[in-house]
């Protein structure tokens, strides 16, 4: 996994240098200001402390989105071939892929459903990403309290490749959600926690991604999913 570890923490790196430097130039001096106010010395030291932990917490965001879902497939794939699952992974990839419905402009479903149902999708993320970026802002327990509200959605990110590997329908990906919901929310606080270390967060990344692995392989050994 060296390969893949290298890449990501070198983007890693940069990418958290850069909003180091915006967050330290631009914010840094306001917030340190008030804190210092209202805690004296201290205040200093807690502003520095929430710039470390809040610019990890948006590096980690873009990393996610733009270079580990790159990478996420080949070191899951890779996992399996360790823990000596080719034969399996070959008959998950021979599989044929569901078929979904194919609405156009001209179809009514496509107004009545689909247009609605993207725009509350839409509206929704934007909330909960605005919510969730001025919970961060409280010091120290801000980004704590925002990462324990995404473990629904880390969870479901990161099982999401072992359910698309083995080609599941969408209806089929939520109800296998629901029903290891305690398995995953589990998984996806631990993840979090990981995830908060600063510098070592692009590496646990891939552990979390391996961890899936190893997940895939228990199924596959235990019988618990057909191959």
């Amino acid at each position: 996994y060296w390969f893949y570890g290298f890449v990501i923490m070198v983007c890693y790196m940069i990418l958290f240098i850069i909003l180091i430097w915006i967050y330290a130039t631009f914010l840094l001096p306001i917030l340190a200001g008030w804190q210092i106010i209202l805690l004296g010395p201290i205040g200093l030291f807690i502003a520095i402390v929430q710039m470390i932990l809040q610019c990890n917490t948006w590096t980690l965001r873009g990393i996610k989105n733009f270079v580990l879902n790159i990478f996420t497939d080949d070191i899951f794939e890779l996992t399996l071939l360790r823990k000596g699952q080719a034969e399996s992974l070959k008959n998950f990839k021979m599989r044929q892929l569901p078929a979904g419905p194919e609405l156009h402009l001209n179809h009514i479903e496509y107004w009545i459903h689909d247009v609605p149902f993207n725009t509350f999708s839409f509206l929704r993320w934007l909330f909960v990403f605005i919510a969730l970026t001025l919970i961060s802002l409280i010091p120290i327990i801000g980004p704590f309290t925002a990462n324990f509200l995404q473990t629904p959605d880390r969870a479901y990110g990161y099982y999401d490749v072992w359910m698309s590997r083995r080609r599941l329908s969408d209806k089929a990906k939520r109800d296998e959600y629901y029903s290891r919901l305690g398995q995953l929310w589990a998984f996806g606080l631990t993840a979090g926690l990981l995830e908060l270390i600063p510098g070592f967060s692009a590496l646990l990344m891939i552990s979390n991604v391996i961890g899936v692995g190893i997940w895939a392989h228990e199924d596959i050994k235990f019988k618990r999913v057909q191959t």
